[in-house]
């Protein structure tokens, strides 16, 4: 059978295009947690979000109610620390890059902070974009919607003004793109008098910028469906809007005056992957729960039901359905949300679920049919003979396997941590060195051996594909330093003294090494007895670049610093 070069060269294309297809999931993100005027004048002094979240009580039988953040706490957006904490974790589970929600009313903007000092200080390297909350701002947090706080007025002027202020940012390198074009989401589109008018002002000025054209995605709130006569390229979904669910019925036991809506999470899931294609470029949008109790208290909605797994399914669907879309060729899926709190609605760890949102946040990505099922038959390889067919079929599973061998690296990888974690020998890098450590120079003594390092991709670096944690045993010894002594402490270094860095682990446990001991016989015991190490560290925030590997000990007010020769790349 001969096989024409170019069906082969069709087929070649098709598998490359399966690759470059792999959705980028971005996370809806509130920059409200720090206080403002406006807040302070309006609910109270000192008001943020949490002070909303911390007070919700649950309304009937298994309602989880307050939420209670783990890892991050009730952090404060001003610290720059705590922003850098989020993107290292939404980056360590996939998560591409958040979408700022942007509260802009003719110039006056409000809970501008966070984005206005990530812009300025380049930190931290994370992408964004922004969606337009151009709707007024009321008091519906506390149930008074009809109470207008701070008007929102759309003319052209202040349209074109608006496009004026954010060109700056989408200049910003991090900026997310889409086909090359800065993607601008707006909140609600059809409230915009002349929302065809607005679009051409806004692509008119982004040309004059010499930014191209800019994608604009009009939000699916309050009954909007085809972006298109609006002037606008896309539309997002945005869950809870548009999505039909069952109530959950009766509530047993609610607690008096409760007149809220309780709604079926498991089948608004059903629902959302059953909704067909568009005849329009639609960003399909996931949520991870919903229940804002912490602000309409006994008339809140509430999506009974939510659970990792169920919001795995709708994520996983969802990356499917947008890589298989032959229309387009940079799928981006959202979430709702990193941190809305208060609409029960995030991906931050909690006391409840720990990291489980984004371990299945994780796993949707990696484990989603990377391909466009059923490629070959719509690009008609299937009709020119049957060994063009099979190799594009062939390309499609290699794909897949492909996708399949990185998930079972990630989920080794978070097992060894977790396995890691419950034997109590988990830690984490910092530049901060233990207080014991004495400014001055440091004695260079004894013998460190390192044994094992993993895991180690092909080039000698540490592989960076099985997560952010490196595994480090041997032995480490000093004549006249006793790891069992009453004031023992060691520390394992990272050490670039040529760039001026070092960054610190606490060995927490120390073992017993009769072979070592054995091959040093004569020197006293209390340096062989317990010289043996095996630790699990996470070197997220620890600067690429080689580094020594080195031991830090303390024993008897005695402290010394011993160097094992080994390097270590620690990879981007």
């Amino acid at each position: 059978m001969k096989v024409s070069t170019a069906n082969l060269e069709a087929a070649s294309e098709q598998a490359a295009a399966s690759r470059r297809r792999a959705a980028r999931v971005i996370a809806f993100y509130l920059p409200q947690f720090h206080p403002i005027p406006e807040n302070d004048a309006w609910w109270g002094r000192g008001f943020t979000e949490w002070t909303n979240v911390a007070r919700a009580v649950p309304s009937f039988p298994g309602h989880q109610q307050p939420r209670r953040p783990a890892d991050l706490g009730y952090y404060d957006l001003r610290v720059p620390e705590v922003r850098e904490e989020q993107a290292l974790l939404a980056r360590r589970y996939g998560i591409h890059g958040f979408c700022f929600h942007y509260y802009w009313f003719n110039g006056r903007r409000l809970l501008e902070r966070p984005l206005d000092e990530i812009f300025a200080t380049g930190r931290p390297a994370f992408p964004f974009c922004i969606c337009w909350a151009n709707e007024n701002w009321t008091r519906r947090w506390d149930g008074q919607e009809s109470e207008v706080l701070l008007h929102q007025e759309h003319t052209a002027d202040s349209d074109a003004r608006f496009i004026e202020d954010v060109i700056p940012l989408f200049e910003d390198p991090r900026y997310i793109r889409y086909e090359g074009k800065p993607v601008l989401l707006v909140y609600r589109a059809n409230i915009l008098p002349e929302p065809r008018r607005t679009a051409e002002i806004w692509r008119e000025r982004c040309l004059r910028h010499g930014l191209g054209d800019v994608h604009l995605v009009a939000a699916q709130t309050f009954g909007l469906g085809d972006p298109r006569p609006l002037g606008f390229d896309a539309a997002v979904e945005f869950p809870p809007h548009g999505i039909d669910a069952r109530g959950v019925g009766h509530l047993e036991a609610a607690t008096p005056g409760f007149a809220g809506k309780v709604f079926d999470y498991r089948t608004g899931v059903d629902y959302a992957l059953e909704r067909p294609q568009e005849p329009y470029r639609l960003h399909r949008t996931v949520m991870t729960a919903w229940d804002n109790t912490p602000r309409r208290r006994l008339h809140a909605h509430v999506w009974h039901h939510a659970s990792p797994d169920q919001y795995e399914r709708w994520l996983r669907g969802a990356i499917e359905v947008s890589q298989q879309d032959p229309r387009d060729r940079e799928p981006l899926v959202f979430v709702n949300a990193w941190n809305e709190w208060a609409e029960g609605a995030y991906l931050e760890p909690d006391e409840s679920n720990g990291h489980a949102y984004l371990q299945a946040t994780r796993r949707a990505i990696l484990l989603a049919t990377p391909g466009p099922i059923g490629a070959a038959e719509s690009s008609g390889l299937a009709s020119v003979d049957d060994a063009e067919a099979l190799r594009g079929a062939l390309a499609r599973a290699e794909v897949e396997l492909d996708a399949q061998r990185r998930a079972n690296e990630w989920l080794r990888a978070e097992l060894e941590a977790q396995e890691a974690r419950t034997r109590g020998r988990v830690t984490y890098f910092t530049p901060d060195p233990p207080p014991w450590l004495p400014a001055d120079e440091v004695p260079l003594l004894g013998t460190l051996q390192i044994e094992r390092i993993a895991p180690l991709a092909e080039d000698g670096s540490l592989d960076g594909s099985r997560g952010r944690s490196l595994h480090v045993a041997g032995f480490a010894l000093v004549e006249g330093v006793d790891p069992c002594a009453k004031d023992a402490a060691a520390f394992l270094v990272l050490r670039a003294p040529e760039r001026g860095l070092h960054y610190f682990a606490p060995l927490t446990e120390r073992t017993p090494r009769a072979d070592v001991a054995e091959a040093i016989a004569g020197r006293p015991s209390s340096v062989t007895v317990a010289s043996g190490f095996a630790v699990d560290v996470w070197y997220d925030g620890v600067e690429p670049g080689l580094y020594e590997l080195a031991i830090v000990q303390r024993s008897d007010m005695r402290v010394v610093a011993t160097f094992s020769g080994l390097r270590v790349r620690i990879p981007d």
